[in-house]
């Protein structure tokens, strides 16, 4: 595939990042806005730790989903060799990854709205920030995505 088409899409997924960095500050925002609600059955403390070891396994698991993800792209394009597609679907995995780390992000807000508060769930919304410019796409990646879906090809 010629580099325009690769430049598309890199300006796709780097669009999507921006938009996903955009909605962790607006939750981030949101929850020092919104009102907090104590449930009076479980404490606060319980519900920001139960948020955190769901935001640890959402982002440890995050590379591993990623790759396995990225294996049945790879495996797919061997078979077809259809480059727009492999594109696609490319695309569609990274907007899955974004999903999973904004999900860090929502944790924060389930900490801030009914765990210990907006101030102590800043990391949550740090940490979603941080994952998500891990994932900043460049062509170097997306050229070693296509030279090894390339190299399964038969």
């Amino acid at each position: 595939m010629n580099d325009v088409g690769i430049h598309t899409h890199l300006v796709r997924m780097r669009c999507a990042l921006g938009f996903a960095l955009v909605v962790d500050l607006c939750l981030g925002i949101a929850s020092f806005i919104l009102p907090t609600a104590r449930p009076s059955a479980v404490e606060p403390i319980f519900i920001s730790i139960f948020a955190l070891l769901a935001c640890l396994w959402l982002g440890g698991t995050a590379g591993r989903d990623a790759a396995r993800r990225l294996d049945f792209v790879k495996r797919a394009f061997a078979a077809t060799g259809n480059m727009k597609k492999l594109l696609k679907n490319h695309f569609l995995v990274y907007l899955v990854i974004l999903a999973r780390l904004l999900c860090i992000a929502l944790a924060g807000m389930v900490s801030a709205g009914w765990g210990l508060g907006p101030r102590l769930s800043l990391p949550f919304f740090f940490l979603a920030a941080a994952m998500l410019l891990l994932t900043w796409p460049s062509s170097a990646k997306t050229h070693l995505l296509i030279d090894r879906a390339t190299a399964m090809r038969p």
